[in-house]
């Protein structure tokens, strides 16, 4: 019913929360920066620098190197060099630079110009890119130094008239630095119409480009380009708005690949401080191709979208802070963890469970899913579905559903959202709560869809077996701290993923094979992670011999290429996967262990992620090939696999990954324990996700930097302790996974004092000491 109210529906609804603009017929025929016609105004030759401190300074003809101590001091210290120069930046704009710096120091470039009176003046200013850089070790810089010395001043800078190169140590921090300088010049290159040729960049100029106002603001671009380049190339999109330079984390170091020459990008618009390296494009408002390294050959763009959302301004509400913080943590943790514990008191022996109790539940974690749906948010994310959801219902458009997620989530989502809309049709006008981009209950309706398959899963956990411990397995799924913030807080779509790998593993203890392959399908066309165990289906019925089955079991995947855009993305995703295409999530990143410590940065050399999951897809198939893939067997090497993709990728929202599944591996195996285990892990997730990565403020008034308890939330390396506990937690239940007392009670205490001691141990380790 909620997909045919959301088909019939769709472009009818008249409210004016999201406009989208196509700027594909606006643009200039494309033109670009050959990549051979570079002309040095400028080269360094290493002499002329004079230092005003006992830094060791040698010249050579090929580089200068400094290299000193630095002292244990209670304040920062820095080495600088100066030399006088004549540059023109106006007829030579680009800077090349080639460094070599210690790690553990920073160093950074700044420039220098004068007024007719012969006055100096900064060119630089502390906030620039060039500023305080970390060294680490080898680096090549390229940046245009037209666009940097107008950030800095405010108006043009014809002639540098000094350089100064430095380098700086934080207070106590003695150690050998050495920094060396391989390359200093300035040069101009020719921009030119596109034609059978080489390029460093490609530019699309706008004409009449939609612009940013006081009631609107610029949510993303999503644009279909067809990109040609030579082989390896990694290229970043950029949008220059008048003196604005727009980049997005979502299109930047983008490798090229033939395979994937056509990709609808969606560019999610940041304006912080980054360094653009070519030549300035010829209109004020351009979008530009910009390869970092390699060649880019030709580019088309055959659409280009531009979608505003109104413009929203949030409150940190200052004048009582705590309120919403105890009402936040009150729904989060206090109130589901209580009501959780009471059923694990009450219902763990019993044989029966009565309705009462499981309405309770019901009704408790509806409640808690509720307050906060309508009251929390996170920004990003929640604008990513308030533009599909509004582009549907208003526009009859998929266009503003773009992105790594993949299409059918986004069809789920409108069909949660569908009623909102009839509401709307109906003429509600709903209330705005501190500055959010929707409204109370738009906020519920959003995050309808993922709210209701926690709901599902709960009654399909229960399903297993109708026991006391069954009961209390599935509370501990509905009432976790972290299941409830992922689906109700964040709005995100894991649970979904995770409410048809279950069915499918019900239906498969049921002897439905079929209908199981289908869940694992529709799973894996919400994340990949559905078709491991879809893949494990097949390898257990050609091993049965069920060849009928396995025929109408592979017929499932048909499904994958029904809509063309669900095809593709999912192929993307598994050619990142596989490390064939980079991909942004599918790599150690500062939520990992990996990407977090230097040290263990060389893991990610050895592709660890498609490693790991062949080892553990290897060891499935010798286990099917002695016995049989039966549900247990193919939940366990599910959980097993989700654990490794955490590992090793910068995934957050997914931890839930581990909460249904474990729970429904206790249920089939009776492993009290880990079911007893997956309360404290999934109420230690939360509160780290919460306190670690972004801090409270974020969640409740849409503010980074921000902190409410900055005793807790404003912790140094605050990333460095979430990912060490992680990896800790996952450890811990890898061994519940495989062996443990099978002692509910004792279990929960031990793994809590375990958890809270391993915390404070790194809290004052690495946040304190």
């Amino acid at each position: 019913m909620g997909a045919a109210i959301t088909l019939t529906i769709g472009g009818s609804v008249r409210s004016d929360t999201i406009r989208i603009i196509d700027v594909s017929n606006s643009t200039s025929p494309p033109y670009g920066e050959l990549n051979s016609s570079a002309t040095v105004g400028y080269d360094d030759n290493y002499t002329g620098w004079r230092t005003t401190s006992n830094a060791q300074v040698n010249s050579t003809q090929s580089s200068l190197v400094i290299s000193g101590v630095f002292q244990n001091v209670s304040t920062a210290t820095a080495f600088a060099l100066f030399k006088n120069a004549n540059v023109n930046i106006t007829s030579y704009p680009l800077l090349n630079a080639n460094v070599n710096v210690t790690t553990g120091i920073s160093y950074g470039i700044r420039f220098y110009a004068q007024f007719p009176n012969g006055t100096e003046y900064n060119v630089w200013w502390e906030e620039s890119p060039l500023d305080h850089r970390p060294g680490i070790g080898n680096e090549s810089l390229r940046i245009n130094m037209q666009r940097e010395a107008f950030l800095a001043t405010g108006h043009a800078v014809d002639i540098i008239n000094k350089l100064e190169l430095y380098v700086e140590d934080r207070p106590y921090s003695p150690q050998k630095f050495q920094f060396t300088l391989y390359k200093l010049s300035f040069e101009n290159a020719k921009l030119d119409q596109i034609s059978n040729s080489q390029y460093r960049a490609i530019y699309f100029d706008l004409k009449n480009a939609p612009q940013e106002n006081a009631s609107w603001s610029l949510n993303k671009i999503n644009s279909g380009v067809t990109v040609h380049a030579s082989k390896g190339s990694i290229f970043s999109i950029y949008f220059f708005d008048g003196p604005i330079l727009y980049t997005s984390t979502t299109a930047s170091g983008l490798a090229y690949d033939s395979l994937t020459s056509y990709t609808q990008y969606t560019f999610y618009p940041d304006t912080k401080p980054q360094i653009f390296p070519e030549v300035l494009p010829k209109s004020i408002e351009s979008i530009v191709f910009v390869v970092e390294s390699g060649t880019l050959e030709s580019v088309t763009i055959s659409f280009a979208d531009f979608v505003f959302l109104p413009t929203t301004t949030s409150e940190n509400s200052q004048q009582s802070p705590g309120l919403y913080y105890v009402y936040f943590i009150f729904f989060l943790f206090l109130l589901p963890v209580g009501v959780a514990i009471l059923v694990f008191r009450e219902f763990l022996s019993r044989k029966l469970v009565p309705k009462v109790s499981i309405f309770v539940v019901l009704v408790t974690g509806v409640l808690c899913r509720i307050a906060l749906a309508a009251t929390t948010a996170h920004v990003f994310d929640m604008n990513v579905y308030l533009s599909s959801d509004r582009g549907w219902f208003q526009f009859r458009t998929p266009i503003g559903s773009l992105g790594p997620t993949l299409p059918l989530t986004f069809f789920l989502y409108w069909i949660g959202y569908s009623p909102y809309a009839l509401l709307q049709l109906l003429g509600f006008r709903d209330v705005y709560f501190l500055g959010h981009a929707a409204g109370l209950l738009e906020a519920v309706f959003v995050k309808l869809f993922p709210m209701l398959m926690d709901a599902v899963t709960f009654l399909l956990l229960f399903r297993f077996r109708t026991t006391g411990a069954a009961f209390v397995w599935a509370t501990f799924y509905f009432l976790n701290p972290l299941t409830i913030f992922i689906s109700s807080v964040w709005g995100q779509y894991v649970a979904a993923t995770m409410a048809f790998i279950v069915f499918g593993v019900y239906c498969m203890s049921r002897q439905r094979n079929a209908i199981a392959a289908l869940a694992f399908i529709v799973s894996g066309m919400i994340e990949l992670l559905g078709f491991l165990p879809y893949t494990l289906l097949l390898l257990g019925l050609a091993r049965a011999k069920l060849y009928k089955t396995l025929l109408l079991a592979a017929l499932a995947a048909l499904l994958t290429i029904v809509y063309p855009p669900e095809t593709t993305l999912i192929l993307r995703l598994f050619l990142g996967l596989a490390g064939v295409i980079k991909g942004q999530f599918l790599q150690p990143g500062r939520y990992t262990l990996f990407g977090n410590f230097p040290q263990l940065s060389v893991i990610a050399q050895f592709k660890p992620i498609l490693l790991s999951e062949a080892v553990i897809l290897a060891a499935a198939v010798l286990d099917t090939y002695r016995h049989k893939m039966d549900a247990e067997r193919l939940v366990f090497y599910t959980a097993l696999s989700s654990v490794f993709l955490l590992f090793f990728s910068n995934l957050l929202a997914s931890w839930l990954w581990l909460i249904p599944i474990c729970l429904l591996y206790a249920i089939m195996n009776e492993k009290n324990d880990l079911g007893a285990f997956i309360l404290v892990f999934g109420t230690s997730v939360a509160f780290l996700e919460v306190s670690n990565t972004t801090g409270s403020a974020y969640w409740i008034f849409g503010t980074l930097g921000h902190t409410i308890l900055p005793s807790i939330e404003a912790t140094r390396n605050g990333l460095e302790i979430f990912s060490v506990m992680m990896t800790a937690l996952a450890i811990i239940l890898l061994f519940y996974l495989r062996y443990g007392s099978g002692q509910a009670k004792e279990t929960m205490l031990r793994a809590s004092g375990i958890t809270l001691s391993l915390y404070l141990l790194l809290y004052f380790w690495f946040g304190v000491y």
